[in-house]
């Protein structure tokens, strides 16, 4: 995984993460390589407790390339009351290798960015 984050619902404080580059990074056969995940739950159903109140901006993946075991390679499910801000996504070529075949796919909500340069999957941000 490039860069994982992982977070519960309904967070004590509100936490800021800000400014990480990941660049030139080779996944060979990861299953989630992008994957912000705010809606955390380990062992479905899960109670909904209200909205993660971590905000994640200023995050720039550059050059992430290989393969996935998983269909979604890219997921970026962020906080609807804290939403994802100025994610940058440049050259990223992650190719799904998993058993259920099929290209890989991203996934996005509540997340605002841009993409650049060869996009595989095809990038889903605003």
């Amino acid at each position: 995984m490039v860069f994982g984050s992982k977070t519960w619902e309904s967070s004590a404080s509100k936490i800021l993460v800000s400014k990480f580059v990941y660049e030139n990074i080779q996944m060979i056969n990861v299953g989630k390589p992008i994957n912000i995940d705010q809606k955390y739950c380990p062992h479905p159903p899960c109670e909904k407790k209200g909205e993660s109140h971590v905000q994640i901006q200023d995050l720039k993946l550059k050059n992430i390339y290989g393969t996935s075991t998983n269909k979604v390679a890219v997921n970026l499910q962020c906080s609807k009351s804290f939403p994802c801000k100025k994610v940058e996504l440049i050259d990223i070529n992650l190719e799904h290798k998993g058993v259920e075949g099929g290209s890989s796919s991203a996934v996005c909500e509540n997340v605002d960015g841009s993409a650049h340069g060869k996009m595989v999957p095809q990038h889903c941000l605003n």
